[in-house]
């Protein structure tokens, strides 16, 4: 039928570190932890979370890799780069 279908990606990142959200794309991300909220139709959101919008595999990637670097780590007995924090990546495709 020849009709085209345009989308756009965007590409999230945040942790949780002690029970607290943090923006991992953001500069100043773990400055100051940002809301859980939830919309009129019941689903929950991060208030404030930069969105980048991400044309392909390397995009994304490259966004992934910036969150990493700012993920909170310290060295334990048993990992000398553990985290401390639940890490959540997401792509949003419209």
């Amino acid at each position: 039928d020849g009709s085209t279908i345009h989308t756009t990606t965007k590409a999230s990142f945040f942790e949780i570190y002690n029970e607290r959200v943090y923006d991992l794309l953001s500069d100043g991300a773990l400055d100051e932890a940002l809301p859980v909220r939830e919309d009129s139709s019941n689903r929950v959101y991060v208030e404030g979370l930069t969105e980048m919008t991400v044309s392909n595999t390397s995009d994304a990637m490259e966004v992934l890799r910036c969150g990493i670097d700012n993920r909170r780590v310290a060295a334990t007995k048993m990992n000398h780069v553990s985290s401390r924090s639940h890490a959540v990546f997401a792509l949003a495709v419209k």
